[in-house]
């Protein structure tokens, strides 16, 4: 009877030990992954090595689909590797398209390429070790039919398109703004024929200018020009007394829509045209 207790105590602490070096080690995979229809599928798996020594015997991947169709689960492997013998690819729908990336037996993820539909799956990374047993993570692939996001290039030229469309709308918009100020009066000032005329500027109401042109005619008694245009016109008589009156004489200035005014008292003659 002792001695059935002491087999029994020997048993568990041999359970322990066993489950205590198995939890010491891990193997390390993405739960799940996505992959777009054409694209390539990375499915990462790497042994961790506890504080106790395990020695690797084999490593391999299989795969098994998102839905069993019959009651016999369907696994297919898809890898096989071992330290210093060459990568094994059995007969499996990614012959041909699936890859181990890394030689080191501790790295054994693959890369599968030209991914379609029918690659969805659950993905399982096996280690055959001594003296912990077999270790294993499961990646669950995903496929979408394309992708989402933009290409980098094509929004680039968006954004230096849109910049340059601001640019431009902002200059437009500050041109109309400086035309649609208030424009400037222009005073001549004359004080005799031999000195030059001089301008000044005046903030004032909205004026519209025209030209004032010198007409000479062949006679004193010759008409002012005509125009079928409703036109109106002001001979401007540069005088040197105050308080002479205007008369007609050479040259005459004249243009249309003008209002012309004489200062009394002086030889300063003003002109402006405004707008109708």
């Amino acid at each position: 009877m002792e001695l059935s207790r002491c087999d029994l105590l020997f048993v568990f602490n041999c359970c322990v030990s066993l489950f205590t070096v198995g939890k010491s080690q891990q193997v390390s995979v993405d739960p799940e992954i996505t992959a777009y229809i054409g694209g390539d599928a990375t499915l990462r798996c790497q042994f961790i090595q506890g504080k106790n020594e395990t020695q690797l015997i084999q490593g391999e991947w299989t795969r098994e689909p998102l839905v069993q169709l019959s009651e016999k689960p369907v696994v297919e492997k898809i890898v096989v590797f071992k330290k210093g013998e060459e990568t094994n690819y059995p007969e499996s729908r990614l012959k041909g398209r699936v890859d181990l990336i890394n030689t080191s037996v501790h790295d054994a993820s693959i890369k599968i390429i030209n991914v379609n539909k029918t690659d969805e799956g659950r993905y399982t990374c096996t280690y055959s070790t001594f003296p912990s047993g077999s270790i294993e993570g499961t990646t669950t692939l995903i496929t979408e039919v394309s992708n989402p996001r933009l290409p980098l290039v094509p929004v680039v030229v968006l954004a230096i398109l849109l910049v340059i469309i601001l640019i431009g709308a902002a200059a437009y918009f500050i041109m109309r703004k400086r035309r649609s100020r208030p424009k400037i009066n222009a005073i001549v000032h004359r004080r005799n024929p031999n000195q030059p005329s001089r301008t000044t500027e005046i903030e004032g109401e909205d004026v519209t200018y025209a030209d004032v042109r010198h007409v000479t005619p062949a006679s004193r008694g010759a008409a002012l020009p005509s125009s079928n245009t409703g036109s109106e016109y002001a001979e401007v008589r540069h005088g040197s007394q105050s308080g002479s009156p205007l008369q007609r004489t050479d040259p005459v200035l004249y243009s249309q829509n003008v209002t012309a005014l004489r200062e009394e008292g002086g030889d300063t003659t003003y002109a402006q045209v405004k707008r109708n």
